[in-house]
């Protein structure tokens, strides 16, 4: 009886072992992964791995300059400080399209009731940053030429903006940061973290795109950068590298990310775009899935009996500020009051509570 005692207690010491042990190897392989790095990162550690790129090399100023940059210190620092087990939600906007943001920002905290916390807003410029702070919205501010190389041409002023964006959510990635990005006028209805989190083994969760034109005609969808999830990993890493490898026409980010996957050698299956859930894979073991038009609607397919069975409203195709307000009150997806600026009560608050205080969401929609 003695020596059966004894055996059991030998196996239950040595399975406890085994348990610590593997606790132990899992935070060490986690520890020294590149792309996680930042969960356990030191003051006096690098910003950024030996061997990272941003995909816009070539319009940028010298990777060792940029990273000098205050503002790279302080989004270290805020998204630490964030996305502690959590996706962060990524906008970027300037002041002309102020209400064109603060719209998202209803739709996605007063409506979809999405924590403010993590929401971060890259500002374009100084005084949307200062307006954002003083309302307790998580901002950076990024002044454009503290990245732009000075004698990279472009197209159109918005490609200013994709180089930034596509940027900081390279520099996420690489410091271990889920993150969704969206576009300002990708109005959330329903929160879609549920939906996402049903493809939790996915690298990358997107919506469906029509651009590039050529890549489209080829796999019959794409990626759409106006709703994508991020999630960091070992594969998405190389991702981005393969990004910078192949991808260096063209400025526009959503161009990019698909010529990223194509230089992947990716392989579709169920490419129907409007019903059935798109899922890829790349050679180097990227798992990607895109969601069709009725989980996010875009374009045309954004009609108003829609507006209560999809989970995000992204009719877009404008890059005007009028255009895009008039677009989602075709949709009743334009939460904003009418002089919001000037109610007397506003003034007086922050974060959801101003947010709540200048939004229709609440008064006629309860």
């Amino acid at each position: 009886m003695c020596s059966r005692n004894n055996s059991r207690l030998s196996i239950c010491c040595w399975l406890s072992c085994l348990l610590l042990y593997g606790l132990l190897w899992k935070d060490t392989l986690r520890s020294t992964d590149p792309t996680h790095w930042m969960v356990t990162n030191q003051e006096n550690e690098p910003l950024v791995h030996s061997s990272f790129r941003v995909p816009q090399s070539r319009a940028i100023r010298p990777l060792k300059d940029v990273l000098k940059s205050e503002w790279v210190a302080v989004l270290k620092a805020l998204v630490h400080s964030m996305s502690r087990n959590r996706e962060i939600s990524l906008v970027t906007s300037n002041m002309a399209y102020r209400d064109v943001l603060l719209n998202w920002l209803i739709s996605a905290t007063v409506r979809c009731h999405i924590s403010i916390e993590t929401i971060l807003v890259i500002s374009l410029d100084e005084n949307l940053h200062t307006f954002l702070s003083k309302k307790k919205v998580n901002s950076v501010y990024i002044p454009p030429d503290s990245l732009l190389d000075p004698d990279a041409r472009f197209c159109v002023e918005f490609e200013r903006l994709m180089i930034i964006r596509l940027t900081v959510l390279r520099l996420l990635c690489h410091w271990g940061v889920d993150v969704v990005n969206y576009d300002t006028d990708a109005i959330l209805l329903q929160d879609p973290h549920p939906l996402y989190s049903m493809y939790e083994r996915s690298d990358i969760v997107g919506s469906v795109g029509v651009i590039p034109d050529n890549l489209y005609q080829e796999w019959g969808i794409t990626i759409c950068i106006g709703v994508v999830l991020f999630r960091s990993s070992p594969q998405l890493e190389s991702y981005w590298n393969a990004m910078d490898d192949e991808c260096k026409k063209s400025f526009d980010d959503q161009e990019k990310l698909n010529c990223g996957l194509k230089a992947l050698h990716i392989q579709w299956m169920n490419n129907d775009k409007y019903t059935t859930v798109a899922y890829g894979s790349t050679n180097n073991g990227l798992q990607v899935t895109v969601l069709p038009y009725m989980y996010v609607c875009r374009l045309e397919s954004c009609t108003p009996d829609q507006r209560d069975t999809v989970y995000i409203w992204h009719r877009g195709g404008s890059r005007n500020t009028k255009n895009k307000q008039s677009e989602a009150q075709y949709g009743k997806t334009w939460f904003l009051k009418y002089g919001w600026h000037m109610l007397p009560k506003a003034e007086l608050l922050t974060g959801v509570q101003w947010l709540q205080s200048i939004s229709y969401w609440g008064v006629t929609h309860s």
